[in-house]
């Protein structure tokens, strides 16, 4: 089974270049549509059976309409080709309400083939062409999301990142969490957006606020998964342990 695992598109991103005269658009965001492209020419010409996209589509989370359309662009030529697709939320993708839509909703309201949109933790399974996979999605964790304010009051911000690492693990690997609910008889795929311990950091280093939550490699290093996609750190890499599965950054495009 081959699978294409890519992050971190941040469409928006146009500190630097021009404007290009003919198209009234930014050669920036013309550099990153060709890297969006590049992705989906190789998942196509090597006959990919899985594509997965960690999370961190836009710059903001208000991206404007031209943005969608570029990444609705390259989403639907892989949906076109039956290429099923996991799309998680990153941080960059969360509304600021928890009533809002986040930046990819779109594609799960508008039901698109093959195209499948994670907002919250949950394990798809997922017919390829060689076969049934599970993949556990595990979106950009929002602290309100799993506490309450009630749970916040009157604790340091070590507490409140401590109560929300045991809801985590739970959500992973608890009695009820993702881990639980998979089939043996099937290969099982993580895909996560966030900071896992040991990664190092990349450019986004300097735009961070230093509230992320850290999660323990060993959240991810669970034997059940074959292989874990992270999204959110900018650097390629993987995760150096002894300990199967993989555990990787696809790194921004």
């Amino acid at each position: 089974m081959k699978i294409v695992h890519f992050a971190d598109v941040h469409l928006g991103a146009e500190n630097y270049g021009r404007i290009d005269s003919r198209t009234g658009l930014s050669m920036r965001l013309t550099d990153f549509i060709q890297a969006i492209n590049h992705v989906i020419d190789l998942a196509l010409e090597q006959g990919a059976d899985l594509v997965l996209f960690a999370g961190d589509a836009y710059k903001t989370r208000d991206p404007s309409p031209t943005y969608q359309r570029e990444f609705a662009r390259s989403i639907h030529r892989l949906s076109r080709a039956g290429v099923p697709t996991v799309l998680i939320a990153g941080n960059h993708d969360m509304p600021n309400a928890a009533g809002r839509a986040h930046t990819m909703e779109i594609f799960g309201t508008l039901e698109i083939e093959h195209i499948h949109v994670a907002r919250s933790p949950d394990v798809l399974d997922i017919e390829t062409a060689h076969g049934p996979v599970q993949v556990g999605v595990l979106p950009w964790i929002v602290r309100s999301g799993l506490l309450s304010h009630q749970e916040h009051k009157n604790k340091s911000l070590q507490q409140v990142n401590e109560l929300l690492l045991e809801r985590i693990d739970l959500i992973l690997n608890g009695p009820d969490g993702l881990v639980s609910r998979l089939d043996p008889d099937k290969p099982h795929i993580l895909v996560a957006h966030g900071t896992v311990q040991g990664a190092v950091y990349g450019s986004e280093r300097t735009v961070m606020l230093g509230h992320d939550i850290v999660l323990p490699l060993h959240f991810m290093k669970n034997p059940n998964w074959d292989y874990v996609a992270l999204g959110h750190i900018h650097r390629h890499q993987a995760l150096e342990d002894e300990r199967f599965p993989p555990v990787v950054y696809a790194g921004s495009i």
